[in-house]
């Protein structure tokens, strides 16, 4: 297909060189969907500017709930504080589904919430959360799961009726 190049100005102001379709109704179409986006330059920093912001929020987020620093490249702490904070966001959307719910207090609540935490403060790797990205939700649950059996309730004197299992043969 034959092209024609000429200049567009874009919402940014920039001015680039540009293929356009010969074909004028093609043409004008691409013309007026390039004049209101960002130059591929603008559309960069934008997208940087916006990561930075992110990490940011995410860092902040971090260190009000408590959760621990990670180690690891500046490119691969960004990426895991990301993942890290949805699935921190995904927590919290579970355990408010189940705020609700008949049986559940706000002690339960509180608990599970503290004990997630704790749970995510045992992987300071950032490759750990990049690595474990497609399987977090269940992972975690069963970090989670250990450590609500391993701490008892407040008051109460839980015991385990099942032995250890390095003494069961």
């Amino acid at each position: 297909m034959a092209t024609v190049h000429d200049y567009v100005q874009y919402r940014c102001g920039h001015q680039k060189w540009v293929s356009f379709p010969r074909i004028k109704a093609e043409r004008r179409q691409k013309e007026e969907w390039l004049v209101a986006q960002l130059c591929t330059d603008c559309y960069r920093q934008s997208q940087r500017d916006q990561r930075i912001r992110q990490t940011f929020r995410d860092l902040e987020e971090a260190r009000i709930r408590g959760l621990a620093d990670l180690r690891g490249s500046e490119a691969m702490i960004t990426w895991a504080l990301r993942i890290r904070a949805e699935c921190l966001a995904e927590i919290d959307q579970r355990f408010e589904q189940r705020r609700g719910m008949p049986g559940v207090t706000e002690e339960m609540v509180r608990r599970g919430m503290s004990a997630c935490i704790r749970a995510m403060n045992r992987q300071t790797a950032a490759s750990w959360w990049i690595d474990h990205l497609g399987d977090l939700p269940q992972t975690l649950t069963l970090d989670y799961l250990r450590e609500l059996t391993s701490v008892p309730l407040e008051g109460s004197s839980q015991r385990s009726e099942n032995p250890p299992a390095s003494t069961m043969r």
